[in-house]
């Protein structure tokens, strides 16, 4: 049953590595747009993957909590200036017009909050079942956090 675990936890890692780069490239495109999407993947890509060289799952924890607490940072920041700033005059919202727009919506979405970083730390306390009810409570008061503060 563990070897089941591990494999769903690598595929899920896989998987939210693959849509990061994405994401990361769409947003570098949108900010600097004379270089292609595919160039911004291949940069951030080889960027991402010297992750491979952090030597044990302890190390790249920490990595992952000074993720979480910048995450958190620029989203309580962002949350209190647009409190004191207020609504803009006259804005227009769109719907995405093709499937890449959507998409490009769904990622930034999904990656704004930043609860994808707390599955880390679910992943780490799967050695101890025991304390998986805590961490999978506290991983959720994040993310509920995060949700409430831009609502």
């Amino acid at each position: 049953m563990k070897w089941l675990s591990l494999t769903v936890v690598f595929f899920a890692l896989l998987g939210l590595t693959t849509v990061q780069i994405i994401a990361t490239s769409s947003n570098m495109y949108i900010l600097d747009p004379t270089t292609d999407k595919r160039t911004w993947s291949l940069i951030w890509g080889g960027l991402f993957s010297l992750i491979a060289f952090v030597p044990t799952f302890k190390h790249y924890m920490a990595i992952s909590v000074l993720g979480i607490l910048t995450t958190t940072y620029v989203a309580w920041f962002m949350t209190i200036t647009a409190t004191i700033e207020g609504p803009i005059e006259d804005v227009k919202y769109n719907a995405p017009v093709n499937v890449q727009s959507f998409f490009n919506g769904f990622v930034q979405l999904l990656f704004v909050y930043g609860g994808h970083t707390s599955n880390i730390e679910v992943a780490d306390v799967m050695d101890n079942p025991a304390s998986y009810d805590k961490s999978y409570f506290w991983s959720y008061i994040y993310v509920v956090s995060h949700h409430a503060a831009y609502t």
